[in-house]
């Protein structure tokens, strides 16, 4: 293969950093330095161990290991194999067993799912330790290396949004080079980084995070400490990425605690909208910056948020809001939104259906509502199938929830429309409140903050947890779901 047509592997920007700065840090596992020299002769001896169990070039392969660096290390070690990875969590049980239809081989540290219709590739400790202690030289390594070529695919990502079924897709080596540039210009890394993973490699923003720091030269740290801001303060962490029930945990225990911001610490968030009071609640408490982006697995990044989920497009993506007719809505008319951007997936693993509901004429078709309010500014209102309408009038759900979060006590909020004893459609709100909140004083803040024609039946739940998909979104259809089992609700 001619090397003008491919992109650098990740492991050759580790190469230069071994061959300038052997010694420099890299990789931080508990109190254990893995420096750039090793992490280089780790991957050398990995790439040539998978090859000689087996994979080759095109291969599909699901990593299902639970130690984080042993887990990056086989991922970069397939990208130099030319083979497609996918992360998983062990024991995903029937979801796994579902995806595995799709795949080539399961490199794993147990035996998996019985009858599994997938080559299991075991990897035990002792071949991890074997591998670690290998001393391959870079004349056996470059006989088996291969380079992806453009279009090649490189990761297979999954996605369920916040309703129906998993979606798997193949993001190309391109594809990869596009959410990596657009990750430079957003989040702020630099070769000083020092990345704190708080979260598995299944999650793709870690996984390309992980991979910038690397290329980078700076800091990943991965530690299985479960006190997110001790390790904060003691790793010195410049960066982290927070979904929004660990942010809403950290602040809890910062302020429970009374303990002190940490110094010039970058949140990174993602999936829900951030209200104004939360945003400013973040900044005056935990971070000094905020990255919040709108992303998709099929199409990278398209818009670089602010409070109150508004925010505007990137270059080089292009975003239009249309009906149900697929026809392009004014500025301020609320519709779907559909994205085009470089090197986007075009369509889904084995899922036709899918495919031709959310990619069409080139554009992908996103599962989000919202509406332009600006030049290349747009406002997100949520999901297309969580617009509720109440006497006529039609909002996000999400506008219920930030109104909702603006009440003191209220943690976090979930809202839906569900029908009266005769059959008219009420607003609901399920709300996750601080232990010694004041329920019936929230209540009363509450049917304050709406207008009569929606507190009208409207009914407020108390619950101890909001379920979220595992990227941290949440799934109003699943609440919805168990409104019917809840009890002692309050009538606003």
């Amino acid at each position: 293969m001619n090397l003008v047509e491919c992109s650098a592997n990740t492991s050759e920007y580790v190469a230069v950093h071994a061959a300038m700065e052997p010694q420099r840090p890299a990789i931080l596992i508990g109190q254990q330095v893995v420096s750039y020299g090793q992490v280089y002769q780790h991957i050398k001896n990995f790439t040539v161990a998978l090859h000689q169990l087996g994979i080759k070039e095109g291969d599909k392969c699901i990593v299902n290991v639970s130690h984080p660096y042993v887990h990056w290390l086989l991922l970069l070690a397939l990208e130099n194999l030319a083979a497609l990875s996918c992360s998983v969590r062990p024991g995903e049980g029937s979801t796994l067993l579902a995806l595995m239809k799709s795949m080539d081989k399961h490199i794993s540290e147990d035996a998996g799912p019985k009858n599994a219709p997938v080559e299991l590739v075991p990897v035990s400790l002792e071949w991890v330790q074997a591998q670690l202690n290998a001393r391959i030289d870079d004349v056996h390594y470059r006989e088996v290396l291969r380079f992806l070529a453009p279009h090649a695919g490189q990761r297979i990502k999954r996605s369920s949004g916040t309703t129906g079924g998993m979606k798997t897709m193949v993001s190309s080596n391109r594809g990869e080079e596009t959410y990596l540039k657009g990750y430079s210009e957003i989040m702020g890394f630099t070769r000083d980084t020092r990345y704190l993973v708080a979260n598995g490699f299944v999650i793709g923003s870690v996984h390309l995070c992980a991979t910038l720091c690397l290329r980078l030269g700076a800091l990943i740290i991965f530690d299985r400490g479960e006190n997110r801001l001790e390790l904060i303060e003691r790793h010195k962490v410049t960066h982290v990425r927070f979904f929004p029930q660990q942010l809403l945990d950290t602040l809890k225990e910062m302020e429970t605690r009374a303990l002190p911001k940490p110094k010039d610490l970058t949140l990174i968030l993602g999936a829900a909208p951030v209200s104004r009071i939360l945003w400013d609640r973040v900044l005056a408490v935990l971070a000094t910056h905020m990255v919040y982006t709108y992303n998709a697995n099929e199409c990278a990044s398209i818009c670089v948020m602010g409070p109150e989920g508004e925010g505007a497009v990137r270059a080089g993506v292009q975003v239009s809001i249309v009906g149900p007719d697929d026809r392009v809505l004014e500025p301020g008319q609320t519709g779907r939104i559909r994205v085009k951007a470089p090197n986007m997936v075009q369509s889904y693993l084995d899922n036709p259906e899918a495919t031709k509901n959310n990619f069409k004429d080139g554009w992908f078709y996103t599962g989000d509502a919202g509406h332009f309010i600006g030049t290349r500014r747009i406002k997100l209102v949520g999901r297309i199938d969580d617009v509720l309408n109440f006497a006529g009038f039609k909002n996000g759900a999400d506008e219920y929830e930030v109104q909702a979060c603006r009440v003191e006590g209220i943690q976090e909020a979930c809202a839906m429309a569900a029908p009266d004893a005769l059959g008219v459609d009420r607003l609901v709100i399920c709300a996750v409140a601080t232990p010694a909140a004041d329920r019936r004083a929230m209540v009363q803040a509450l049917k304050n903050a709406y207008p009569p024609y929606i507190t009208e039946g409207a009914r407020v739940y108390f619950v101890d947890r909001l379920p979220k998909t595992e990227n941290g979104k949440l799934q109003r259809a699943v609440m919805k779901a168990r409104v019917p089992e809840l009890t002692g609700g309050y009538t606003l």
